[in-house]
């Protein structure tokens, strides 16, 4: 299992846990597309995947070196399209895509 942690807290975990509060992020109701901002090791993004194999992935995430980590587990696999940077200047660079679901994952 592989596992981001800061500053003591779980961020996220790899392969995707029956515990924690990712399981409450995915939703009942299929999304065809969803923006995940602090993607991470692409915890989440599996889950949904996993229920949902056909919705379109984008994450953002400002760790380059995150995003390393995420690719040796296979994220590419998940996410269709992933952005570095800061999620609030991804939002806020006037994008005119729209998601059925946006989930903020930041810390």
């Amino acid at each position: 299992m592989a596992q981001l942690v800061v500053d003591g807290g779980v961020q996220s975990v790899f392969p995707p846990p029956d515990w924690g509060y990712w399981k409450h992020m995915v939703p009942d109701v299929e999304p065809k597309s969803v923006l995940i901002l602090g993607i991470g090791l692409g915890t989440i993004a599996k889950m949904i995947k996993d229920k949902y194999p056909s919705a379109r992935i984008v994450g953002v995430e400002n760790s380059r070196r995150v995003i390393s980590m995420a690719m040796r587990l296979g994220l590419e696999k998940w996410c269709e399209q992933l952005e570095a940077g800061d999620a609030f200047r991804y939002v806020g660079l006037g994008k005119t895509e729209e998601f059925d679901l946006v989930l903020v994952d930041l810390w």
